[in-house]
């Protein structure tokens, strides 16, 4: 029986959190919110737009907190509903410092805001703070305030970023370079979607950032003007794609993922240009998992024909798209890919070379440190380390050499991953053990250290 003393708490007074007198406060859907007369679920679209509009941070808190929604939109439309217009003042410092009291939200999205410096540090402390539950940031249309600004340059939650320019001529600084150089230090940064429709993609920012972070595994990049082509006068030798494409064939990145939206029908050059240095790459890298590259349909036969060609090289790519180039049927070569893969991919070297270890001898961890966590298919974990363990017991030459081009193969992985400890235990357990490589892959793994700066990754005299 409920107690004459019981009391239930108050809900706060949402007309309290008025901060401006806007028109939109008078709406009925809005009116009916403020005095808690919407019956659950709240049309949280409907009222977040307004509230946005209306310049209502505090009103807009307490709904996402109400709903519980996992993105919250901060863009202003006019009242079509159509045009975006500038973000009201104040709206994205509000949530720059309190969007961590709203722990639903996952997703931000900020359109047509001014980033001042207030902003920006209010926004870094909070993507620190541990109570931080952001995993993906979109920026469209945003500049800074000055030059001093400085974006965020640690993002422990981040997983996702979005930045797209809205430039009809190209400024002296793009706001998208500036923000670029910032984001390797964001070290849980998976996908990088990069649009600027009216002004040519700064390649030579993109490719330094790949380089330096290598968490990066998804790219999307695109703009609807294309740069000038090599040999062109108005050529811009940081606008070249050409700059990704060379670290690509490297395989200096960590990408398996790349979405090219980069072309211009009206320039064939530029159009057979980009292809004919993607096609040379897909040579010898062996990162990339997924390319789809929509303006192929505008390149000329003869590079169409060449980038086919070259795809017989390539023993990574698993995904390709468009098709209509191919029929809509998935290239021979990349369904070959498809159905090898298991004999191809990082899990599948690592836990050869962990099973190794184990039939060696080694001591308990040891094998386990080599492969660290593998997230393995069924098959691989059922098949194909304790295969590949047995042929590399085995004396045969085929078999030694398989095993000497797999064990190659483990120790590069490690080396582009930048795992130091990892790579010691493995290349210290084949020494302990009197396993070495034969004499072109061991060539092969020193060149590779050497040619990276990685000679610390293998134990003192092991190049000799």
């Amino acid at each position: 029986m409920k107690r004459t003393t019981d009391t239930t708490p108050s809900q706060p007074n949402r007309r309290a959190l008025i901060q401006h007198q806007h028109t939109l406060l008078h709406d009925p859907q809005v009116a009916a919110f403020l005095d808690r007369k919407l019956p659950d679920p709240l049309p949280y679209k409907e009222l977040s737009d307004k509230l946005v509009r209306a310049n209502e941070p505090a009103l807009l808190l307490d709904l996402i907190q109400h709903t519980q929604n996992k993105r919250l939109l901060l863009c202003a439309t006019d009242d079509t509903g159509n045009d975006v217009l500038p973000l009201p003042d104040g709206l994205l410092a509000f949530f720059a410092q309190r969007i961590n009291q709203a722990p639903s939200v996952t997703n931000l999205v900020v359109a047509e805001a001014v980033l001042t410096s207030a902003v920006c540090t209010q926004l870094q402390a909070t993507l620190n703070d541990p109570g931080c539950a952001l995993t993906s940031l979109q920026f469209a249309e945003c500049t800074f305030a000055d030059a001093q600004v400085r974006f965020p340059t640690t993002a422990p939650t981040v997983e996702s970023f979005d930045w797209s320019d809205e430039l009809v001529v190209a400024p002296e600084v793009a706001p998208m370079d500036r923000v670029l150089p910032t984001l390797t230090g964001w070290q849980r940064l998976k996908h990088l979607c990069l649009m600027s429709p009216e002004v040519p993609l700064n390649f030579d920012l993109i490719t330094r950032l790949v380089l330096a972070n290598r968490c990066i595994n998804s790219l999307y990049l695109e703009c609807e003007v294309a740069p000038a082509a090599p040999g062109n006068v108005e050529h811009l030798p940081h606008q070249d794609p050409g700059l990704l494409f060379d670290v690509l064939a490297t395989d200096r990145t960590g990408l398996t993922k790349l979405t090219l939206k980069i072309t211009d029908a009206n320039d064939e050059n530029f159009n057979d240009h980009c292809l004919q240095r993607m096609a040379h790459c897909l040579l010898t890298n062996t990162t990339l998992e997924l390319l789809s590259v929509p303006g192929i349909q505008m390149c000329s036969t003869g590079m169409q024909q060449e980038f086919t060609d070259h795809l017989y090289g390539n023993r990574s790519l698993i995904e390709l798209g468009p098709l209509d180039l191919f029929g809509g049927q998935t290239p021979a070569p990349v369904r070959k890919n498809r159905q090898q893969r298991y004999w191809f991919t990082t899990e599948f070297v690592l836990g050869a070379a962990q099973a190794l270890m184990r039939l060696l001898g080694a001591y308990k961890d040891q094998g386990t440190q080599v492969a660290g966590y593998l997230a393995s298919t069924p098959v691989e974990l059922t098949y194909c380390g304790a295969a590949m363990a047995l042929i590399c017991k085995s004396t045969h030459a085929e078999a030694v050499k398989l095993r000497s081009a797999g064990l190659r193969e483990a120790i590069k992985i490690h080396m582009k991953t930048n795992d130091l400890k990892r790579c010691l235990h493995l290349v210290q357990g084949l020494v302990e053990f009197h396993i070495d490589l034969l004499p072109s892959d061991k060539q092969a793994v020193v060149a590779f250290a050497r040619e990276r700066n990685l000679m610390n990754f293998l134990p003192a005299g092991y190049a000799h």
